[in-house]
């Protein structure tokens, strides 16, 4: 009876390397977004100084570089991959975890019922057979075995 509990313990599961991968990406991803726009708005601010227009106190306004970021933004091809990616990456990120999820419950319900039969049903039936005398002790295990 031992080695069968053993046998049906199972270690919980752990998330594989590609779950590791996949968040590293997702990560990499969104610090390369971040340094990019930083880049573009650093070299945005720098032509701006460098025209010598008298009102540039006007274009500086909150308004105006919020407008400015964001046709940017809307207009670079390396934002829209890289927000394609993005989505993609979470999605597969979401997915195995669900996976993950859904294999651990899984697993649990199985030792959970494993254990609640060995506890209950399995002593039960053990106890009776063990208060069998030998000669019925004997034809009943060979009628359970047998089959």
């Amino acid at each position: 009876m031992d080695t069968l509990k053993e046998k049906n313990v199972k270690e919980p599961a752990k998330p594989s390397l590609l779950v590791y991968l996949k968040v590293i990406f997702l990560t990499t991803i969104i610090l390369f977004g971040v340094i990019v726009l930083n880049n573009l708005a650093k070299r945005q601010n720098q032509d701006q100084t460098n025209s010598g227009e008298s009102g540039v106190a006007n274009l500086f306004t909150g308004k105006n570089i919020k407008e400015a970021l964001d046709n940017e933004v809307r207009t670079n091809d390396a934002y829209k991959t890289a927000s394609s990616e993005l989505n993609k990456t979470t999605a597969n990120v979401l997915g195995e975890a669900t996976r993950i999820k859904d294999q651990a419950l899984e697993q649990g319900k199985e030792f959970v019922t494993d254990y609640v039969y060995e506890q209950t049903v399995g002593s039960m039936v053990e106890n009776m057979i063990n208060r069998l005398p030998e000669r019925q002790r004997d034809k009943v295990l060979k009628n359970v075995c047998a089959q």
